[in-house]
């Protein structure tokens, strides 16, 4: 975010010792100069060391002298080298302030050439490097709009606008890999995987949505790093309703985690079936009776799409009954209807 300031006072040293009885005054320019955070946000991971940039557009302003102070969220981020960057290379300078304080969380610099000169070409005025050191959280990094001034070769203050920056430290990034909806005891179970560097603590909840409405909660009990998953199962009797159910599963429901990306914690199935359509082919043949024969003999070896279904005479078990039912209804579909509950 950008905010444009006016100051009129004297920045350099020559500029304060002119300022005795005189009023100060100079002619605004046609386009403010801005300074930045660059980049203005970031997604970085606990511990990890990342870098931004100071820049400054002169917009076409004679520069002669450039000053901040930066603060900081010293709770999540510790500071740990500040460098010159090239915005006045080609011209002796002299640098002012306190640089670097870590236990007021702020960053107090400033640079002005000596012996005549000025630039009006764009560039990085410093480079600051930082570790985070929090778990999650965010943390601007915010210009005082007092302290953070340009000035002219005459040392008289240049219109600027300040665009600061955020810093977002995350635990990593949770989705939903895998949904399975069980048709034999109607649970509903699922997936979460972390995807993101950093581990992401235990007790975030996730969610159970079926045809968009929330139906309960299931707490993951461990902590998960890096590509590192939990299975769970939801406390909740699903019964399928024909047509289909379309069933939705979302990480970190409660947002306790701060993550990476926050739109992908959700992943949806759509569970489909017409009673006796075992193998889930759209029609209900010869074929789906005898399929029900074999897996009544051999379950592993012939595994149902549908076990809802496959028990066509809703009594709660899948025999050699309802295959013969099926069987039956192919040829008088009238006199043996199929009755899947």
């Amino acid at each position: 975010m950008c905010t444009r300031r006016h100051r009129i006072a004297g920045l350099t040293v020559i500029a304060l010792m002119l300022v005795t009885s005189c009023v100060i005054a100079y002619a605004v320019s046609a386009s403010a100069a801005q300074i930045s955070v660059v980049p203005s946000s970031l997604t970085v991971f606990g511990g990890e060391n990342f870098t931004v940039d100071i820049y400054i557009d002169p917009e076409g302003n004679k520069t002669a002298g450039a000053a901040y102070l930066l603060y900081f969220n010293n709770t999540l981020l510790n500071a740990t080298s500040l460098t010159p960057g090239s915005f006045f290379n080609g011209y002796d300078t002299l640098s002012v302030g306190e640089g670097i304080n870590n236990t007021r969380g702020w960053i107090d610099y400033g640079e002005y050439i000596t012996g005549g000169g000025w630039v009006t070409d764009s560039g990085t005025f410093t480079t600051i490097t930082f570790q985070a050191i929090g778990e999650q959280g965010i943390s601007e990094l915010r210009f005082d709009e007092m302290w953070t001034q340009l000035s002219d070769p005459d040392g008289y203050s240049i219109p600027i606008n300040i665009c600061n920056g955020n810093v977002k430290i995350v635990e990593g990034d949770l989705v939903i890999s895998n949904i399975w909806a069980h048709w034999h005891n109607n649970t509903i179970c699922y997936q979460v995987t972390n995807i993101a560097n950093g581990t992401v603590p235990s007790g975030h909840n996730t969610t159970l949505y079926i045809d968009g409405e929330e139906k309960v909660h299931d707490a993951v009990p461990v902590a998960l790093a890096l590509n590192e998953s939990y299975v769970g199962c939801f406390n909740y009797s699903w019964a399928f309703v024909p047509p289909e159910d379309n069933i939705t599963v979302c990480a970190d429901n409660n947002e306790n985690v701060m993550e990476s990306y926050e739109s992908n914690n959700c992943f949806t199935i759509t569970v489909s079936g017409h009673c006796g359509d075992v193998n889930n082919d759209g029609s209900v043949t010869t074929m789906d009776g005898m399929i029900v024969f074999k897996h009544y003999f051999h379950p592993d070896q012939y595994p149902l799409s549908s076990e809802w279904a496959a028990d066509v005479n809703c009594d709660g078990s899948i025999t050699t009954m309802d295959g013969m039912i099926i069987f039956k209804h192919y040829f008088h579909p009238e006199e043996y209807p199929l009755n899947c509950c």
